[in-house]
């Protein structure tokens, strides 16, 4: 996604949007991964690199999909049982959710629960 500047006033910038998101190609994926360690997770200096690309944009594919320390695997009889536990305790917090599942991000644990939930109502 890029962003154009506009003028506001003498003291702001606001960014305005001027392209539709792009879906993520598999080599951007990879150049991600090597800036990320290139750059130690400086997302400013990643989005630099990745053209067409922004900081939360970056910051999101890495934490969601890109992270090579994400289980990508289906979700265990056991990590199932502790979703629903910590999800009884805190809700919609999904970060809160996941803590105690090792590889396993905030928007598993949502995704997990909206299919869920669409299975209870079909």
């Amino acid at each position: 996604m890029t962003y154009s500047k506009v003028k506001v006033s003498n003291k702001a910038d606001v960014h305005k949007k001027t392209q539709k998101r792009s879906k993520w190609s598999p080599k951007e994926d990879e150049w991600l991964r090597y800036y990320h360690n290139l750059y130690d997770g400086s997302w400013s200096k990643i989005a630099e690199e990745l053209k067409g690309r922004d900081n939360r944009a970056c910051y999101d594919r890495w934490t969601n999909h890109a992270n090579p320390d994400i289980n990508k695997k289906p979700l265990e009889n056991r990590e199932i049982e502790i979703l629903k536990k910590n999800h009884k305790k805190y809700g919609n917090e999904w970060s809160k959710v996941v803590k105690g599942l090792v590889g396993r991000t905030p928007l598993q644990a949502k995704n997990y629960f909206n299919a869920e939930k669409k299975k209870s109502i079909t």
